[in-house]
């Protein structure tokens, strides 16, 4: 680009001789070099040149000009030393010190200019770059301001997902503490991990990923992994971690920003793995915020983890997925059997669907029996997640025991129950049906002494309403 710039600056140079030249032959054949005016006629075209395009070029012109006049005195015969006479030298030294003197102003202010045009290159570098830091600090900024004024929505929230959490449903507890690190961090893409039944792996229980990229068939290397490496070691790690040690840094798949360890129990169960999230949520506050609510889940995943654990043990309903009533007597027998009788509170419930045989004439028996199941959520929220559930001895009952629970809130309980019952809408698939149910209850201490003893007083209240 620039030897294309100086031969078009060449170029210029000669044809402005050329034009001056051709100006004295069509004017002043007579007088070549303009004698008569002192030669201001050429010089003004080399100053032009020494001015508009450097020293050079200034010279150029002046040497192309005495070219064509000796060319020209030569064809015309004139003598050469006639234009060297001391006027003529004087003029010529003259031009050429204006020509030196004039370039170098250009050249100085070239340098000048050149150098005010690279710091202004620098500012507005340097200004994109606060530009960008200045809006990453407003979002930040926004951030916590958001945070300060939405705390205690925030707080209100939070304590609505732990009660949602405690479900005793392990699939179900796991989406709720996924949609709660959403809620709270901004992560568009984690998972959760726990240890396989193939030895020396992890699997993934639950996850999300707004892209659909994830294979949930998917197990990862205890041993070669972050994921694994917190499992084993029950540390965070957080993706500027990963660069400071070298075996996390071989590790590294590119999809760990937080990944933080689950406990129950004092040992570690599984792993939670954020994968992608907002550039302005990455900070140690998340962090902490994480922490806090593994922590507040951790008692809700406990009891979800027991259940799981126990009817992958024993025998369940193969349409509720309920335990069945054998394992309701083994569980009342193990309560009262663990309890002193200064610390001994529990309450049975047993929820009879009394047109049962009416919806089970026109729809499957198995979906009118998950009728029940539509009350698990709301019971849960009301006794604080410590309600456990059951079938009961027929296929229109279900059976809730609930530690801690006298015999004034249990009255009180089914009473919420049965308001939620008459006022919710009850469907199965498309089609809308109402639903008759009745509640027996008992409390240990009050209404018996034994197992059989508060099932049959439950069972006597329901044999009463029947009347």
């Amino acid at each position: 680009m620039n030897r294309k710039k100086h031969l078009k600056h060449y170029f210029e140079t000669a044809a402005l001789t050329a034009a001056v030249v051709c100006l004295n032959l069509l004017t002043k054949p007579e007088d070549p070099g303009f004698s008569s005016l002192l030669h201001i006629p050429y010089i003004i075209p080399a100053l032009f040149s020494a001015v508009y395009y450097g020293r050079r070029y200034g010279l150029l012109n002046l040497i192309l000009s005495f070219a064509a006049l000796g060319i020209y005195n030569a064809a015309t015969s004139t003598e050469l030393r006639s234009f060297f006479h001391r006027q003529n030298l004087l003029i010529l030294v003259i031009t050429i010190f204006l020509i030196y003197l004039f370039g170098t102003i250009r050249e100085i202010d070239r340098l000048k200019i050149s150098k005010i045009r690279e710091r202004l290159r620098t500012l507005v570098k340097e200004n994109h770059r606060l530009k960008k830091i200045s809006s990453a600090q407003l979002e930040i900024n926004r951030e916590l301001e958001e945070r300060v004024t939405g705390q205690r929505t925030t707080i209100a929230t939070l304590h609505k997902q732990m009660h949602r959490m405690d479900s005793l449903n392990l699939g179900k507890s796991l989406d709720v503490l996924i949609e709660t690190v959403e809620m709270f961090t901004g992560a568009t893409e984690l998972t959760i991990w726990t240890q396989s039944s193939a030895g020396g792996f992890l699997h993934s229980p639950a996850s999300s990923h707004k892209k659909g990229n994830f294979d949930s068939s998917e197990m990862l290397s205890i041993d070669d992994s972050i994921e694994g490496w917190v499992f084993r070691n029950s540390r965070i790690v957080s993706a500027r971690m990963i660069n400071n040690y070298e075996n996390l840094k071989k590790m590294d798949r590119g999809r760990n920003l937080i990944t933080m360890p689950i406990p129950i129990n004092k040992q570690i169960w599984g792993v939670l793995n954020i994968e992608e999230m907002p550039f302005v949520r990455y900070n140690q506050y998340t962090e902490k915020l994480l922490e806090i609510i593994i922590s507040l889940a951790e008692p809700a995943l406990s009891r979800a983890v027991d259940h799981d654990r126990q009817i992958h043990q024993s025998e369940t309903d193969a349409d509720t997925g309920l335990p069945l009533f054998s394992q309701l007597y083994n569980m009342l027998n193990r309560y009262i059997k663990s309890s002193t009788e200064t610390e001994t509170r529990m309450s049975l419930l047993i929820i009879e669907m009394q047109n049962y045989a009416e919806l089970c004439s026109q729809s499957p028996a198995s979906s009118v029996k998950k009728l029940f199941l539509n009350l698990i959520d709301d019971i849960l929220m009301t006794t604080a997640g410590t309600a456990e559930f059951f079938m009961h001895k027929s296929a229109n009952q279900m059976s809730v025991l609930i530690p801690g629970l006298d015999g004034d809130g249990a009255s009180l309980l089914c009473l919420e129950i049965l308001g939620l019952i008459n006022s919710a809408g009850w469907t199965i698939g498309n089609k809308e049906v109402f639903v008759e149910m009745i509640i027996g209850y008992s409390s240990f201490g009050e209404n018996a002494s034994d197992a059989d003893g508060l099932l049959k007083h439950a069972e006597h209240l329901l044999e009463i309403q029947k009347l």
